[in-house]
């Protein structure tokens, strides 16, 4: 992605809260670290055939996620039954933060929220490995 890409991709976007209600880009787990490598596990999830929609728990707990959260961030393994609510708030938080970015779009079916990528190449920029 290019400056003249990134700045059409930004003017097309809608961030004034008061106008869209959503201020999930300033939550606490919206760390640009944590946002650039929750971006990164999707791209791999894309990239390894990962079915759209997805939800948060479909990234965490994929085998790129577990390793590198375990190895960059320290976390306990995902894959334990206490460490649930966790991995939900430090995935799926940065998650709806790129979905009010423009980057994801996200839709409730139930109690559950389905993501898709609505611009890859953002959520590539976005990305560690980009």
């Amino acid at each position: 992605m290019n400056p003249n890409l990134i700045k059409k991709f930004l003017d097309a976007q809608q961030f004034d809260v008061r106008r869209i209600g959503n201020g999930r880009w300033i939550d606490q787990k919206c760390a640009l670290d944590s946002v650039c490598f929750v971006a990164d596990c999707i791209v791999e999830y894309i990239r390894s055939g990962g079915a759209q929609p997805f939800h948060s728990p479909d990234i965490w707990k994929s085998e790129y996620a577990i390793k590198n959260v375990q190895g960059l961030f320290g976390k306990p393994d995902p894959l334990q039954q206490n460490t649930v609510d966790e991995y939900n708030k430090f995935f799926r938080q940065p998650m709806k933060m790129l979905a009010a970015a423009g980057v994801l779009s996200e839709t409730m079916v139930g109690i559950t929220i389905e993501f898709k990528v609505a611009n890859i190449d953002a959520l590539e920029y976005t990305s560690v490995t980009s």
